[in-house]
């Protein structure tokens, strides 16, 4: 991303200390303690123990942290985080909090906290145009500030649509015709009265207009989905009906190229290319996509057999009843599908094992054993999905035969299989007996209730609901 500006970030520092000279405030955050969540919750998605599907919103511990005069630090973790589709809510949900875009008017403030609050803007906003570029980012932003549209927020948006040229703005409008639920031409109105020159409003007014009313698909610049978006962005684009829709024959070579190499393997999940297959399936005609279809379906089926090394080591732990499974209206997928992709996901690690139960060679009875999905049999997971366990029990097993995992993760598709009071009590004994930095992932496909007691613990992720880009997060915060 951008560098910041040094200066800037001088007058920032100078104000923050000021500011936090005169507050005294009660909460007090130690610098490495403010890294680690502002990293939790860039590449992870939040800085408790729950992760959920919805909208983009305000995160409470962010908020409490730059009022306690410590945004310098959270700004630089913005400026050096890798930008990718999977944390693009993330950062612009900070980048809006940084610049106090979505807080009340600053009124009755003390001028030692505005002059703080306006160091942290200033520094900050240089960063809006490598943090809000595509439509949907921009969607984000304008969700997050429904409610406080002030001048600044406004010059932003109008900056956005300005820095498009006529040709891209063609694309987006075609592409993404509604941004966070309006036109282009609504979005680009509630810009009017911060234009000095009404000439230069009306201008890109009559430019969106003009955009928005022609046969876009007619224009000579509409030349492939290519020309436009590279393979990568193209393929988890393809959900997306009007650039399903787009492809050229040319974009259908170049994507099933990408979807073969192995660095777009290294990049992807299993489940974020079930939902891409899925919803492209669903957005096209089966008969004249069906070479794409075959090349997506193709695509999971290597990955599902393409081994991973993650440095962690990792037990997987399945407690999935298929009676709970569900079709998903929105996708067609099965819930116990999604379950799947999500395993093979966490077992194609090398350093991955899960517990399973074997018939013993003299016939007497079965064995049980924490084992690789190499070691047991290559390929798709189906080895693993036959038996049921204990999640408490064998946590618990792994202390008297001294098997270090740093981290434990329990996929099940609804709240009623998580036995969480005793999980969480046999969790607690195996890191006081073998490794007190071992962390707790819960996945719930289709939901995860509610836990409380969890809620603060930087150990434990609650995963409620899977979606395209939840094993991202899910490998992220393994890795923390």
């Amino acid at each position: 991303m951008g560098e910041l500006n040094q200066a800037r970030m001088e007058e920032l520092i100078k104000a923050e200390e000021a500011y936090r000279s005169e507050t005294m405030s009660s909460s007090v955050f130690e610098v490495d303690a403010i890294v680690k969540m502002a990293k939790r919750f860039l590449e992870v998605g939040t800085t408790t123990s729950r992760l959920q599907l919805g909208p983009p919103e305000i995160n409470e511990t962010i908020k409490d942290a730059i009022e306690s005069g410590y945004g310098s630090i959270l700004l630089r973790e913005l400026s050096v985080l890798e930008l990718t589709e999977v944390n693009e809510k993330n950062r612009v949900t900070l980048f809006v909090q940084l610049c106090s875009l979505a807080m009340e008017q600053e009124v009755g403030l003390s001028s030692a906290r505005r002059r703080y609050l306006s160091a942290l803007r200033k520094a900050a906003l240089p960063l809006f145009v490598y943090i809000v570029y595509s439509p949907i980012q921009l969607g984000y932003f304008l969700r997050l500030t429904v409610n406080e549209r002030t001048f600044i927020c406004l010059k932003l948006i109008a900056k956005w649509y300005r820095n498009k040229s006529k040709e891209e703005l063609i694309i987006i409008v075609h592409f993404w015709p509604t941004v966070d639920g309006s036109r282009h031409h609504d979005v680009w109105r509630h810009c009017r009265w911060i234009f000095k020159e009404q000439i230069v409003f009306e201008e890109m007014a009559d430019l969106i207009d003009q955009v928005e009313l022609d046969d876009l698909m007619a224009d000579p610049h509409m030349r492939s989905v290519g020309d436009y978006l590279s393979e990568e962005v193209a393929i988890r684009y393809l959900p997306q009906r009007s650039v399903a829709r787009a492809l050229s024959q040319r974009d259908r070579m170049e994507i099933g190229r990408c979807l073969r190499s192995e660095e777009w393997n290294r990049k992807t999940s299993a489940v974020e290319i079930m939902f891409i297959a899925k919803h492209f399936e669903n957005h096209t005609d089966m008969d004249t996509d069906f070479v794409m279809n075959t090349r997506l379906k193709r695509a999971y089926a290597v990955l599902c057999s393409s081994a991973t090394y993650v440095s962690k080591k990792v037990c997987v732990i399945r407690i999935v009843k298929r009676s709970a499974s569900v079709r998903r209206p929105q996708t067609g997928l099965e819930s116990l599908e999604i379950c799947t992709a999500v395993l093979e996901d966490l077992m194609r690690n090398q350093n991955a094992r899960m517990y399973n139960q074997y018939p013993k060679e003299n016939g007497t009875g079965n064995y049980g054993k924490f084992s690789t999905k190499y070691e047991v049999s290559p390929g798709p997971l189906s080895c693993f999905e036959k038996n049921q366990y204990d999640a408490a029990l064998l946590i618990k097993t792994a202390i008297p035969i001294n098997l270090f995992f740093d981290c434990f993760v329990i996929v099940g598709i609804s709240p009623s299989v998580f036995k969480m009071d005793r999980i969480m009590a046999e969790f607690d004994e195996y890191k006081k007996a073998l490794n007190p930095n071992s962390r707790l992932i819960f996945i719930g496909v289709d939901s995860l209730g509610m836990y409380p007691p969890v809620d603060s613990r930087q150990d434990v992720l609650m995963v409620s609901g899977v979606t395209e880009y939840t094993m991202y997060r899910v490998n992220s915060f393994i890795e923390l």
